[in-house]
């Protein structure tokens, strides 16, 4: 891991990279021109990570896609091209009701979002583009109770 420099290429030359646990990489054409980059991507893999945290009043706000809600948000980079699955689950003992949302960080919009009106579970189905970093944002939607919960999210590396 890291960058590399490979001096006097010939124009017109190709470079093939590679490396463990990465796809093999092909760079052609204008090889040999100053400042030419290439980004090894991990081997697709699905991940699964299970994160449980507590949402209280008294974290930071985020717009759920809506309105400014007391929010945790989960950053994903995503390295290859596939399917994000997300499922939020708490104890509807707490008096809250939480919403899921996800975002491509930067964007005001969301992508998806799970806001059922029960205190029940929350799910998102998602199909997310190669080389951007998403954002899970857990909010409330009702109550502010300090709720425990436990986001699962599985996606390709």
């Amino acid at each position: 891991m890291g960058f590399y420099s490979i001096t006097d290429v010939v124009a017109g030359a190709t470079i093939n990279a590679s490396a463990n646990g990465y796809v093999d990489t092909t760079l052609g054409q204008d090889t040999g021109r100053a400042g030419t980059n290439f980004q090894l991507r991990p081997v697709p893999r699905t991940t699964t990570t299970t994160l449980t945290d507590t949402l209280s009043a008294q974290v930071g706000t985020c717009s759920d896609g809506v309105s400014m809600r007391p929010c945790h948000i989960l950053m994903l980079p995503i390295h290859n091209s596939g399917p994000l699955e997300a499922t939020l689950t708490w104890d509807p003992i707490d008096e809250a009701n939480l919403d899921l949302s996800l975002f491509q960080t930067g964007s005001p919009s969301f992508i998806a979002r799970s806001a059922s009106t029960a205190a029940e579970p929350e799910s998102i189905s998602a199909t997310v583009p190669a080389g951007t970093t998403y954002e899970l944002r857990v909010t409330y939607a009702s109550g502010t109770a300090a709720t425990r919960y436990t986001l699962r999210v599985t996606h390709l590396n």
